[in-house]
């Protein structure tokens, strides 16, 4: 029996996939659930070929900007918050408007999610996910001690106890870990409108309230870490917590797919988490969030493709299967709860029940979250500071911020002026 014959083109020859490029920082844990999207992306569309380029998320936000102008790939996924302004300022992303309007995506982002993905009434990106921070552990480290996830904050307060009492690090984190924490206990301390209000620029970072969230850093991070954060990242803090040099974590939900991923371990049975506690009852609990979305350079080679990628990317059919490979949580409103494992339906359900606020990494620019950065460094580094010390380290924070707003103020002002 002679071979079937391919189907080709006038000439005789096969006519030739082609190749559109897709830029992400989407390796270890999330790699699968964007393998599948792509999978899904190609079975619908035979004739192109999907070409990733991945980097690690360091490399890729501190690189990008200037990949985009020089080489760009044909789409693009990022971080939403402050950080992308720099390209939708100078027009470095498409306008997919009409993607928007012809695929109703208005009806099925969330609201928080939708005004980040647009500039000036024109939309500009597609969301992908979304993800929120909690305080990871392992069950066997909490039984052997007789240990109970905390619901309030003298509960945790009381957990981080018993814990240095046994010999245990009570909590591990990392350089950026710090930060992570300083956000998620400034949103328990200020609530959501104080702590939005300090993003907007309308609040002082000189307030009482941060400097109520740095003394309590302080008391955790002298009795209860861990020592010297700043000497290992995210990824070697995970690994001492597998390792039982430390009882608790705090860090985004990916952490969920990457156990599943690296060590075989199933939601809720090896490995589980809790919501930082409120720490003020009249505040209650207050929730961090951040996302990523899709979006097109501008000088795109593929701009046609692109597009029509994104329209598939920002589907229901392309969310569910991201979502049942272990991404995380879906933006899709409709993906069914039933395809998330345990842990992401949990903390999905969590976020529809409390306020939410977006994570200062991406919510605030450089300039501010670097000095808060230091400033973090000086609080965790310095456990004897006095409350006047960290009344000034708030003022400098302060101080960065207006000279931020004040010169953001003159750029537009200058921008009026020559229009």
């Amino acid at each position: 029996m002679n071979p079937p014959v391919k189907r080709q083109k006038r000439g005789g020859r096969t006519a030739p996939k082609k190749t559109l490029e897709i830029a992400h920082f989407w390796a270890g844990a999330e790699q699968e659930p964007v393998n599948s999207l792509i999978r899904g992306f190609e079975k619908k569309n035979p004739h192109v070929r999907a070409r990733q380029k991945i980097m690690n998320w360091w490399t890729y936000t501190t690189t990008m900007k200037r990949e985009i102008r020089e080489s760009p790939p044909d789409v693009i996924v990022h971080d939403i918050g402050e950080n992308l302004l720099r390209f939708l300022k100078d027009g470095e992303l498409l306008d997919i408007t009409e993607i928007w309007e012809r695929k109703n995506f208005h009806d099925v982002f969330p609201e928080w999610i939708k005004e980040k993905c647009s500039y000036h009434g024109r939309m500009y990106l597609v969301p992908s996910k979304y993800f929120t921070y909690a305080v990871w552990y392992l069950t066997d480290v909490f039984k052997k001690h007789g240990v109970k996830p905390p619901r309030t904050w003298d509960e945790f307060i009381n957990v981080c106890r018993a814990f240095k009492e046994s010999g245990v690090h009570p909590i591990i984190s990392s350089g950026d870990g710090i930060f992570d924490l300083f956000m998620s206990l400034l949103a328990q301390v200020g609530g959501a409108s104080f702590y939005e209000g300090l993003v907007r620029g309308v609040e002082s970072w000189k307030d009482p309230r941060v400097v109520e969230t740095y003394e309590i850093l302080q008391e955790l991070s002298k009795e209860y870490m861990y020592p010297h954060p700043f000497g290992f990242n995210s990824p070697m803090a995970w690994v001492k917590l597998n390792n039982r040099e430390a009882a608790m974590h705090l860090q985004g939900d990916w952490l969920n797919g990457m156990w599943q991923r690296e060590y075989g371990y199933t939601p809720g049975k090896e490995y589980n988490y809790f919501l930082l506690p409120p720490i003020h009852p009249s505040i209650g609990r207050v929730m961090v969030v951040g996302g990523n979305a899709w979006a097109i350079p501008k000088n795109a080679r593929h701009p046609d493709l692109a597009k029509r990628f994104l329209e598939y990317a920002g589907s229901l059919e392309a969310h569910t299967l991201m979502a049942k490979k272990g991404m995380g949580i879906l933006a899709h409103r409709h993906v069914p709860e039933k395809v998330y494992d345990r842990i992401s339906a949990g903390l999905r359900n969590e976020l529809s029940k409390h306020p939410t606020v977006h994570a200062l990494g991406s919510a605030l620019p450089l300039k501010i979250t670097s000095m808060i950065i230091m400033q973090n460094m000086k609080i965790v580094m310095n456990p004897d500071l006095r409350r006047k010390d960290i009344e000034s380290l708030t003022a400098e924070i302060d101080m960065v911020a207006r000279e931020h707003r004040a010169l953001r103020s003159l750029n537009s002002l200058r921008g009026y002026l020559s229009g």
